[in-house]
């Protein structure tokens, strides 16, 4: 995050009939992004603008932070939980030979990755033999 912030300012000189635009970068407030921690003299310090922090606020500020990230990620979790969900009702066909109505175990099944990692592997040990496998 940028610790600066453009302030354009616009100038009119009626003498000289002349507008003059010009653009400073000052400091912004900072967020305290980057921390040093101090143990033994009990110091927080800021490594963005060298400014001691308050430890008890600072710890405040972080909790707040860390709970945000929490809420974030128990929504995720929830909204996979419920993809989850509606693949568990959509998993289920019929067999051609039965008619038997059967369920995939998602579990069960091996990622296209692992697969792929198996088949290497089967490549590797059987080296001189031909393996033949469709991708």
């Amino acid at each position: 995050m940028s610790h600066f912030h453009d302030v354009q300012t616009i100038q009119v000189d009626k003498d000289k009939q002349v507008i003059q635009f010009t653009r400073k970068r000052e400091i912004s407030e900072c967020d305290h992004g980057h921390i040093q921690i101090s143990e033994e003299d009990s110091e927080v310090l800021c490594t963005d603008c060298n400014t001691k922090l308050n430890p008890v606020l600072w710890i405040a500020k972080y909790l707040d932070q860390l709970n945000q990230v929490t809420q974030r990620n128990n929504r995720m979790l929830a909204e996979v939980r419920e993809i989850q969900a509606k693949l568990e009702k959509k998993n289920k066909f019929m067999c051609k030979h039965c008619h038997e109505v059967n369920t995939i175990d998602f579990k069960k099944l091996p990622s296209q990755a692992a697969v792929v990692r198996g088949m290497a592997v089967i490549d590797q040990e059987f080296d001189g033999m031909k393996v033949e496998h469709s991708r």
